[in-house]
């Protein structure tokens, strides 16, 4: 069966609205990212009407909804306290929070170098001892421990820092 653009927008737009509600918390994203998802449509739809359409939409809601929160995410941080920082590494807390939060935490964590980062992935997130960590690393437990706190120091100071253009209160 062969679609015009404006024939495929019909039999898919309310299947593209619901996959875009449920990636968003606010129907105005929801509308935000399907306009989005619908100009890259329009944009490749010659190539992309041979293919299965519900799961090239299901892709491409996927990927553009990735694509929308990660540029919303750069544009501000979160701030957090001590305590739910060390929370926020733990993969349990991740699923809960909402995506700003987790990029943001991702984005302070990336900054960090490789060995603080895998320290800090070894011990919130693999829930390994210190001692474990540092024969993995050949350091002292001591070393390990300190570099730990030092990184959650710097993550912390990066997530509470305002981001350019935005007033402080």
């Amino acid at each position: 069966m062969d679609h015009t653009f404006e024939s495929y927008y019909h039999e898919y737009e309310v299947f593209v609205r619901v996959l875009c509600a449920s990636r968003t918390t606010n129907p105005v994203d929801a509308d935000e990212l399907m306009a989005l998802v619908w100009f890259d449509v329009s944009r490749q739809f010659q190539e992309l009407k041979h293919m299965e359409p519900r799961q090239m939409l299901a892709r491409l809601v996927r990927w553009r909804a990735y694509d929308w929160f990660r540029a919303r995410a750069a544009s501000r941080l979160v701030a957090v306290g001590e305590e739910a920082l060390l929370d926020l590494l733990a993969w349990d807390a991740q699923q809960s929070l909402g995506l700003d939060a987790r990029l943001s935490l991702e984005q302070a964590l990336a900054a960090e170098e490789p060995k603080d980062r895998a320290i800090l992935v070894g011990r919130y997130v693999e829930e390994q001892t210190w001692e474990e960590l540092a024969e993995q690393l050949h350091m002292h437990r001591n070393t390990v421990h300190r570099r730990a706190m030092a990184a959650l120091k710097r993550m912390r100071q990066r997530l509470q820092e305002p981001v350019e253009g935005e007033e402080e209160s």
